[in-house]
């Protein structure tokens, strides 16, 4: 993690996100194999409870933690703690296309 969160962290980790689910649609990832490797499993147990520990800090490390399990369980199959991650990209998505209308119109001012 860097040492310094920015904004651009979290712009590029969404853009590897993006360009990681153009090969995957819905069916894909219902029909996509499940996380068997325990240290990958305990990696994702890690990640879910960072990304506890995050949000109740307010750390701004709580998107790229998202984003990262978000990644493993595409790269390496579904846990049961992948449906949290699916769930939480939608609201880092969400939240940073806010942050980004935002910018935008204080930029036409």
């Amino acid at each position: 993690l860097p040492k310094r969160m920015q904004l651009f962290h979290v712009l590029s980790g969404i853009i590897k996100m993006k360009r990681t689910m153009k090969n995957f649609g819905p069916d894909a990832i219902l029909s996509h194999e499940e996380m068997t490797e325990y240290p990958k499993v305990q990696s994702m147990v890690m990640l879910d409870r960072l990304v506890t520990v995050a949000y109740q800090l307010k750390s701004p490390y709580l998107p790229l933690a998202i984003l990262k399990s978000f990644n493993w369980s595409i790269k390496y199959g579904v846990s049961e703690y992948s449906p949290s991650a699916f769930a939480l990209v939608a609201l880092v998505l969400m939240a940073q296309l806010k942050v980004c209308i935002r910018a935008f119109c204080v930029s036409l001012i």
